[in-house]
C-alpha cells in the first residue's frame, strides 16, 4: 500500500497535459478543451501542482469557469495537468558537472545517482556542494531548474580523477604574512577531488597572504588566500588628525588589519591610548570624525 502511494506521488497519470510554469493558464486549458481558446492566453486559471503530482479540473469546475467568462459549449471530460517527469540521464549529469569544473582535465565516473523522476529543465551541480577532501566516491548534490526559478534536488555519487598542476608550500606559511616565490613550488598532480579548489599557478600564490598557517608540503587552497592588507596588525602607521583647523601627524601601532576604507583600532605609539581610525592608504590612517578633537586635546595635555 505504501509503495503504491509513493508511485502515485512521482508518476503523472497517463493522459495529463504537460505544464512548464507555476500557474496553469488559459492557453493550457485551450490545448485540452478548445472552448477556452477565446480567452487571453495568459489568463491564469489555477496553480500548478508540485512536480510528480497532478492538478485535475473536473467537468463541473470547467463548466463554472466557462460560464463565468461567458463561454458556451459542451465540456465532456475532466482535464489533468502535470509536469513532464523523467529520471536524469547520466550523460547530462556528467555534462553539468564538467560545466562546473570549467576547463579542468577531469575524468568523471558515476557510482550511483538519484533515480527519482525530475521535471524537465537545466541540470546544475554547483562545485561548492561537492567535498574537496575525500578520495572515496563523492556525494555531489545538484538540482534541476524548472518553472519560474524553482529547484528540484538531485544527487550523484561520483569518482573524480583530476589532472593538472598545484602549488604546494616549500616552507611553513604564516597567517597574514605575504607569500614569497621561495616559499612555494608547482608540482604535477593526478588524483581525486582534492585538486579542485587548489591553487594551480605560482602567479596566483606569490604576494598573497594565507588566512591560516600552511605546513610545508601542503597544497594551497584558493579559498584560504587573501590579497595583502594595506595595513596589517602590528604595523607602524602614520596617523593624521584633522580637527578645528589643526592637523596633527603622529605614529601609531595598528591593532587590527584592514584595507582602504576600513575602520581599525590603532594605539598611539607614545601614550598607548587606543582609538578608531580609517585606513587611507598603505601605512596611513586618519582619525575617525568625532574622535579627532578629543584626541588632539588629550595629546596636547600629555
Amino acid at each position: 500500500m505504501i509503495f503504491t502511494i509513493l508511485l502515485a506521488a512521482v508518476l503523472p497519470a497517463a493522459g495529463c497535459h504537460p505544464i512548464n510554469a507555476e500557474r496553469i493558464y488559459a492557453r493550457d486549458l485551450a490545448a485540452a478543451v478548445p472552448l477556452f481558446s477565446s480567452l487571453p492566453p495568459d489568463f491564469p486559471v489555477g496553480y500548478s501542482p508540485a512536480p510528480g503530482w497532478q492538478r485535475t479540473f473536473h467537468v463541473a469546475e470547467l463548466q463554472r469557469l466557462a460560464k463565468a467568462n461567458h463561454l458556451e459549449g459542451a465540456i465532456a471530460h475532466d482535464v489533468c495537468f502535470g509536469w513532464a517527469m523523467s529520471v536524469p540521464d547520466p550523460d547530462r549529469i556528467v555534462e553539468a558537472m564538467k560545466k562546473s569544473l570549467a576547463g579542468r582535465d577531469v575524468h568523471i565516473e558515476i557510482v550511483d545517482r538519484s533515480r527519482m523522476p525530475a521535471p524537465a529543465g537545466e541540470l546544475v551541480f554547483p562545485l561548492s556542494s561537492a567535498s574537496v577532501r575525500s578520495s572515496a566516491p563523492v556525494l555531489w548534490r545538484g538540482y534541476v531548474t524548472y518553472g519560474d526559478h524553482k529547484r528540484f534536488g538531485i544527487w550523484a555519487s561520483v569518482m573524480l580523477t583530476v589532472k593538472g598542476t598545484r602549488v604546494v608550500a616549500v616552507n611553513p606559511l604564516h597567517t597574514d604574512v605575504p607569500i614569497e616565490a621561495a616559499d612555494v613550488r608547482e608540482e604535477s598532480y593526478e588524483g581525486p577531488l582534492q585538486a579542485i579548489g587548489v591553487v594551480a599557478d605560482l602567479k596566483e600564490a606569490v604576494g598573497m597572504v594565507p588566512r591560516r598557517p600552511v605546513g610545508a608540503g601542503e597544497p594551497l587552497l584558493e579559498n584560504l588566500l587573501d590579497h595583502p592588507r594595506d595595513i596589517s596588525r602590528g604595523d607602524t602607521v602614520e596617523v593624521v588628525v584633522n580637527a578645528e583647523g589643526a592637523m596633527v601627524r603622529t605614529a601609531g601601532i595598528a591593532e587590527e588589519s584592514g584595507n582602504r576604507g576600513a575602520t581599525i583600532v590603532v594605539r598611539n605609539a607614545t601614550s598607548g591610548r587606543r582609538f578608531h581610525a580609517r585606513v587611507e592608504d598603505k601605512g596611513k590612517v586618519s582619525v575617525v570624525p568625532g574622535v579627532a578633537a578629543g584626541l588632539i586635546a588629550k595629546d596636547q595635555k600629555s
